[in-house]
């Protein structure tokens, strides 16, 4: 075991693999956990700018990372970052672009395509959360617990595999990993949210959110015919009218209750709501993937 200032010269380091379904900020922390590291320390060993490894969410270095955990690059970034949640309505090109961008060494700033699918203002779903359950569970088929992906999306707030309610771990979900944030989850004292909606509904929305890490980047990006073709098939005829989209946007509200929306940072204003924008084929710049969930999750209820 490498002492606190470091590996021995010429000590060739390996990263732990990742878990199921674990974030690669999880990774990290395990890995600094295993080597007796600081994140810094770690960041000097893994041969990668301290600033750029520091994020939890975000990542970066990850042709570094993969080499070290023995894991394929695209595989690390498919299934261990949020790129499949964020891009689900992306283009083919800007896929690509980003994507590119990602696998760089020193990628260009990618943290607004993450951050802007995160609430803006301060909210629950900006911190970390687990899953008392799968902490247990992973200790007894891993030997230590870790950080799952899953739990860290906007929508997710039930564990999709044990269905309890994710506690709060009051640990900023963005902010760098450093001493104070450097730990798992059973290292954490967890706390509950209220988000002013009932299990049926946390469950429904849960699950619907947590599905989409399955899909392929791009999987939605067809949504302004499909939407469209939904909504008149529904009675909502004629998309042009703003009574028409007024309804609409009440009757989004009513299905999910304001202050559920509110409580997760996407209210309906009724000037330019989010669901009249997305019933007439125009992007949201925040929370874009969440709201495109629900609206998901309201067209199915018609």
């Amino acid at each position: 075991m490498p002492s606190r200032g470091g590996p021995r010269p010429g000590l060739t380091v390996y990263l732990p693999r990742p878990y199921p379904d674990e974030m690669l900020g999880s990774l990290l922390i395990r890995a600094s956990h295993h080597l007796g590291l600081t994140s810094v320390q770690l960041a000097h060993v893994i041969g990668v700018d301290a600033h750029a490894l520091a994020h939890f969410v975000i990542p970066t270095g990850l042709p570094r990372i993969a080499s070290l955990a023995a894991t394929p690059t695209d595989k690390l970034l498919l299934e261990h970052t949020a790129f499949p949640y964020i891009s689900l309505t992306w283009d083919t090109h800007a896929i690509t672009e980003h994507r590119d961008q990602l696998l760089r060494s020193r990628p260009a700033e990618p943290s607004i395509w993450f951050r802007s699918n995160f609430p803006r203002r301060p909210n629950p779903a900006k911190l970390r959360r687990f899953c008392p359950e799968c902490i247990q569970a992973d200790i007894g088929t891993y030997g230590e617990s870790y950080w799952h992906r899953s739990h860290a999306l906007p929508g997710v707030f039930l564990c999709p595999q044990h269905g309890v309610r994710l506690l709060l771990a009051h640990v900023y979900l963005f902010g760098a990993i450093s001493r104070s944030t450097n730990v798992l989850p059973y290292e954490v004292i967890g706390t509950h949210a209220d988000w002013q909606a009932d299990q049926r509904q946390l469950q429904t929305i849960s699950l619907a959110t947590a599905s989409t890490l399955s899909l392929p980047p791009g999987a939605w990006q067809h949504w302004a015919a499909v939407y469209r073709g939904k909504l008149e098939a529904s009675g909502y005829r004629d998309l042009c009218d703003q009574t028409v989209l007024r309804k609409i946007a009440l009757d989004c509200q009513g299905t999910f209750g304001p202050k559920f929306l509110t409580s997760i940072g996407l209210p309906i204003t009724f000037y330019d709501s989010w669901p009249s924008r997305l019933a007439t084929g125009k992007a949201l710049r925040l929370q874009s993937s969440f709201a495109h969930i629900l609206f998901r999750v309201f067209l199915e209820s018609l």
